[in-house]
């Protein structure tokens, strides 16, 4: 399932609950963790020697430092705020912009020949991510954590 649904999903369900008997919730829609022992896919994209990118995606990725993270939770729990947050640095990035900020070169492939080398290599047991991981790449999530700054005065690291 794309991360756009899953997101939607768990969102209305959170609202079911919401309306229920358990009353308040704070509920954290995190853009992507860096820290300095975060290892995940997205930071294996960075760490390669060049930066694949998708043709014709701009793919922009929203940051969330991992002690960012941590703060807000602790933050939520102290002042027993309630509520759906968007949890991410300000501006979100390209991979172009990425791969500039790390000195590294950026290439374009197109999305077909990734999401076919993928289906084959999973196929073939050689990964563990398959074609999915094309959308995944392609239709990115960009957060607006306006609401969260303005209601919790929280600032973050970026």
């Amino acid at each position: 399932m794309p991360p756009a649904e899953r997101r939607a999903g768990v969102d209305y369900r959170v609202i079911d609950v919401r309306s229920g008997a358990l009353g308040g919730q704070l509920v954290f829609r995190i853009g992507t963790v860096l820290g300095e022992s975060i290892n995940n896919q997205i930071t294996a994209l960075f760490e390669r020697r060049i930066i694949l990118a998708l043709q014709g995606a701009s793919s922009p990725f929203v940051f969330a430092w991992d002690e960012d993270v941590a703060g807000a939770i602790l933050h939520g729990l102290a002042t027993g705020r309630n509520g759906i947050y968007n949890l991410a640095g300000d501006g979100a990035l390209t991979l172009e912009e990425i791969a500039a900020m790390l000195g590294k070169p950026c290439v374009r492939v197109p999305a077909a020949l990734v999401s076919t080398s993928l289906a084959l290599l999973h196929s073939l047991g050689l990964l563990r991510y398959g074609p999915e991981q094309v959308n995944f790449l392609r239709y990115r999530a960009v957060l607006d954590n306006r609401r969260l700054y303005a209601a919790a005065q929280l600032g973050g690291r970026f």
